[in-house]
């Protein structure tokens, strides 16, 4: 029986050794977001606060970042580490607001060598085009054949309706909504 037992504690051992190899290291990576106002007006902009960090002693290969909007109207957008747009993005404004540790191309003209640190960034949706109601949002980034992504944040444009228990109205000239 104890032959057994140390048999099998032998068999698991290495296992979880192999898997560790096999897996090799943990990227320390962290993402997250904020919506600084949730419920917008027609036209007004919807402002995101997104940040990117590279944590301790990791080296990663940062390919890029998308932007995915679904609701009513469905949006994406792709943009670089240095905050440039890989496609047209149209009505949204990415500034970043802190450069982190990045290099270009590893020395060979490709990709962003990124060390530790953090990239901020803020994005400004311009919502004229929007459709009225709740829209979900969230970021991903790619990066050493890998991905990582926040979580969703929603947003809703025009009043958010709800049950009314009682009301009461009067109007003379003029429009309602």
């Amino acid at each position: 029986m104890a032959d057994k037992q140390k048999g099998l504690s032998l068999v698991v051992s290495v296992l979880v050794i192999a898997l560790l190899i096999v897996l090799g290291p943990a990227k320390a990576v962290l993402v997250g977001f904020s919506i600084l106002d949730s419920n917008i007006s027609p036209g007004e902009s919807v402002v995101l606060d997104y940040f990117f960090q590279v944590e301790n002693t990791e080296t990663i290969n940062l390919q890029n970042f998308t932007l995915m909007i679904t609701g009513p109207l469905n949006k994406t957008c792709n943009f670089y580490p240095n905050g440039t747009k890989i496609d047209s993005c149209e009505g949204i404004t990415i500034i970043q607001t802190e450069s982190g540790n990045q290099t270009f191309g590893y020395g060979y003209g490709y990709g962003y060598n990124y060390l530790p640190g953090t990239l901020k960034f803020k994005l400004i949706i311009n919502t004229t085009s929007f459709p009225l109601g709740e829209y979900k949002s969230k970021i991903t980034a790619f990066y050493d054949s890998t991905s990582k992504e926040t979580s969703i944040k929603k947003f809703t444009i025009g009043i958010p309706l709800g049950s009314v228990g009682i009301c009461s109205f009067r109007a003379k000239l003029g429009d309602t909504t």
